[in-house]
C-alpha cells in the first residue's frame, strides 16, 4: 500500500479520535451544564413567567434544547413582540425580549393601548398610562378583548394618520393631545396646552401639516382667542375665534 495513503489514513483516524474526544468532553463535562439565565427587556412580564416557558432546567446540558423552539414558544405570548435567545458558553443562557408597547391610547368606554399594527393592549392601572396621543371619537367598543386587533375603519384611519405624522413631522406629533376620528371625512386633532381643535380633512396631510406649522408660527404663543383651525379647504385655512364668534382666513 502506498505510504502516502497510509499517512492520510492515520491522520484521518487521529483527527476522528480528537473530534470524538472533544465531543465527549463537551457532552459530558459538568462545566457545560446551565447555571445561569439572563433575561433582559421585560417590564410587565415577570422573570418567573418567562422561566416557566423554557424547555430546560438548571443543571441540564446547554445543548439540550432548541433555540428556535424556545423563541417560538415565547413569541406565542401576546405580550411579547420579539425575542432573541442565545447560548453563552459554557453555562449561561441569555433571553432578550421586546414587549408589545402602545404607540397611541384608545379612548372608548375604557382606556386601551394600541400598538403600531392595531393590537389592543390592556391598561391595568392609571399609573400605566403613558404620555402619548389619544385616539378618540370612536364607536363604543363591541366585545373588545385584550390583544385582539381592531377592525374599526375609524381607528385604522387614526392610526395611519399618527404613523404619517410620526414619519413626516415628529415636531408636530409632540404637539398632539388627541386624534379625533368620529367623522370619517375629517380627522381632527386637539393640540396640547391650549386645546386648540384643528380639522385636518382626510387626505393631503403633508401639505396640511406644513400649512398648520406656518399658521401656528404666525399666531405665536398667545392663541387664547383661537378656538378652531379648519384646514379642509384646498387653498386656504379658516381660523375660528372663540370670543367674537367670527372667523378669519
Amino acid at each position: 500500500m502506498n505510504v502516502k495513503i497510509l499517512k492520510i489514513r492515520y491522520l484521518l483516524l487521529l483527527l476522528g479520535v480528537i473530534l470524538i474526544g472533544i465531543s465527549s468532553y463537551i457532552l459530558f463535562s459538568p462545566i457545560y451544564k446551565i447555571r445561569n439565565v439572563i433575561i433582559t427587556g421585560n417590564h410587565r412580564i415577570s422573570r418567573n413567567e418567562i422561566i416557566q416557558y423554557m424547555s430546560f432546567n438548571y443543571g441540564e446540558h446547554i445543548l439540550s434544547f432548541s433555540i428556535n423552539d424556545l423563541e417560538k414558544i415565547l413569541t406565542k405570548d401576546p405580550r411579547i413582540a420579539w425575542v432573541d435567545v442565545n447560548r453563552n458558553y459554557p453555562d449561561e443562557i441569555s433571553v432578550h425580549i421586546i414587549e408589545e408597547h402602545p404607540v397611541v391610547l384608545l379612548c372608548s368606554e375604557s382606556i386601551w393601548g394600541l400598538t403600531e399594527d392595531g393590537k389592543l393592549l390592556p391598561i391595568e392601572s392609571p399609573y400605566q398610562i403613558p404620555n402619548i396621543p389619544i385616539i378618540s371619537g370612536v364607536e363604543p367598543e363591541i366585545q373588545w378583548k385584550p390583544y385582539d386587533y381592531v377592525e374599526s375603519d375609524r381607528i385604522k384611519n387614526g392610526l395611519e394618520f399618527y404613523k404619517f405624522v410620526r414619519r413626516f413631522s415628529p415636531y408636530f406629533l409632540d404637539m398632539i393631545s388627541e386624534i379625533y376620528v368620529e367623522d370619517c371625512e375629517d380627522i381632527a386633532v386637539i393640540l396640547k396646552k391650549d386645546g386648540l381643535l384643528v380639522h385636518m380633512g382626510d387626505d393631503e396631510y403633508e401639505k396640511r401639516v406644513k400649512r398648520l406649522e406656518l399658521m401656528l408660527k404666525e399666531l405665536g404663543m398667545d392663541r387664547v382667542d383661537v378656538r378652531e383651525i379648519d384646514l379642509r379647504y384646498s387653498s386656504q385655512a379658516v381660523v375660528k375665534l372663540s370670543q367674537n364668534g367670527g372667523s378669519q382666513l
